[in-house]
């Protein structure tokens, strides 16, 4: 889409330039081409063309001839790192104020078209920009709209976008993103884009007037990267620099400790054959010396349900699946309802694990209630290298059972318990003498 001549002549008489030119007159700017060895000469010359009649058929540039001058500055553009110094002086004599130093490169069947601003005055270069292309013939098209972007830069309409920046986990309504516009035009767009990893395919969005966006549509705890480019006259400025964010996971839903207590009135089932009875009977030997005593375990109970009626502790059973971070004194837990993690203070549960062993160990983990405080978040990498982040539980205790709901619930349950000082010690002092 062609920038209209009456709007960008009004905006170039605004803007002015580096270059000592006054308002109302036009630039003079010289175009500098190169390209790799992979483009053909014909691909070259068609790309050059369409950038050239972009700026040819703005009112505000008078095109300088650099006919004469072009192996010399093509030269220096293909050879030197950063030309800039060498470009200016050669340039100043044709009485340039700007030069585009624009680049056609090719590379497995792909096009970039490339382009940066040289201010002659002071032999820097002052913006840049690029746009890719699928294929040859898109490589003209890429050119003509690389051209209109600098149009845009030169007439000091729009620039890039700047400090764009995403919720971390703040919301779990979605990431929250806000951005700023460096010279913001009237009637401006903006794309948001967003991708699963940093390396990952962008993909558009949305599409607003304003300078935020709620990105409602984010999968909770899943980190996202994302940019935002802006849109004027049908032209699109550069990507802003990516940001990371993610939606926050919500918690796990807690259970009603009285419902839960209540439901332990069944009676567990008997072994059925002489091998279940002896492995019952084996794992009995080695649960029996953990057993809480029956006071001290309703006393726990007992200030427990304070803590978790004012909604300071969390009960929680453990789902199927889950992985022991020994390491970390942690336990993953996933399943339907979403996963989080649970950390634990001390390693005395994973000490058990090791004298239960594994079998032994998941079977109480199945029928474990978990006293937890939300902690925040965990960051977790999964095998095709997304960043998650769960919920994060600190447990303050665990009960563990070798029946989910028996009655006799009291006298066979281990409880261990929390490292939180105020709770652990009147745990202690109803203790005392009590075994």
């Amino acid at each position: 889409m062609r920038i209209r001549p009456t709007i960008l002549s009004a905006l170039l008489l605004l803007a002015g330039t580096a270059g000592h030119v006054h308002p109302g007159e036009k630039i003079p700017l010289a175009i500098v081409s190169s390209r790799s060895k992979a483009v053909e000469a014909v691909t070259m010359e068609r790309a050059e063309a369409g950038f050239r009649g972009v700026f040819a058929a703005a009112e505000g540039f008078a095109l300088i001839d650099t006919t004469a001058l072009e192996n010399q500055a093509g030269r220096l553009v293909r050879e030197e790192r950063d030309p800039s110094a060498r470009l200016s002086s050669l340039l100043r004599k044709s009485g340039a104020a700007k030069a585009v130093v624009f680049i056609l490169e090719a590379s497995d069947g792909r096009y970039t078209a490339s382009a940066r601003v040289l201010d002659i005055a002071s032999a820097s270069f002052e913006y840049e920009s690029a746009e890719p292309s699928e294929s040859e013939e898109g490589a003209m098209s890429a050119a003509a709209i690389l051209a209109r972007r600098l149009l845009l830069h030169l007439s000091g309409t729009l620039d890039w976008i700047a400090a764009l920046s995403a919720s971390d986990g703040e919301s779990a309504d979605g990431v929250r993103l806000s951005w700023s516009s460096a010279r913001p035009a009237d009637g401006e767009r903006y794309l948001i884009y967003r991708a699963p990893g940093q390396n990952g395919e962008f993909g558009r969005i949305a599409e607003t007037a304003g300078t935020e966006y709620l990105d409602a549509g984010a999968l909770p705890g899943l980190r996202y990267w994302y940019r935002v480019r802006g849109s004027c006259f049908g032209t699109l400025t550069d990507y802003s620099e990516p940001e990371a964010g993610h939606r926050r996971a919500a918690l796990p839903r807690g259970l009603d400790i009285d419902r839960v207590l209540k439901g332990k009135n069944a009676i567990p089932p008997r072994p059925s054959s002489p091998a279940e009875r002896e492995k019952a009977e084996r794992d009995e030997e080695i649960l029996k010396p953990l057993y809480r005593h029956p006071v001290k375990l309703n006393l726990i109970l007992l200030i427990a349900r304070s803590y978790i009626k004012k909604g300071d502790v969390m009960v929680l059973r453990g789902f199927d699946n889950y992985f022991a971070d020994t390491e970390n004194s942690a336990i993953e837990f996933t399943g339907p309802g979403g996963s989080f993690s649970i950390e634990f203070r001390s390693k005395r549960l994973f000490r058990f694990r090791e004298k239960a062993g594994d079998e032994l160990f998941e079977r109480l983990l199945g029928n474990s209630l978990f006293y937890c405080v939300p902690a925040g978040e965990r960051e977790m990498k999964t095998p095709d290298g997304a960043v998650v982040f769960v919920p994060r539980l600190e447990a303050i205790a665990v009960s563990m059972e070798y029946h989910r709901n028996d009655r006799n619930w009291r006298e066979r349950t281990i409880m261990f318990d929390t490292d939180v000082k105020e709770l652990k010690e009147k745990i202690e002092r109803a203790g005392q003498g009590t075994r």
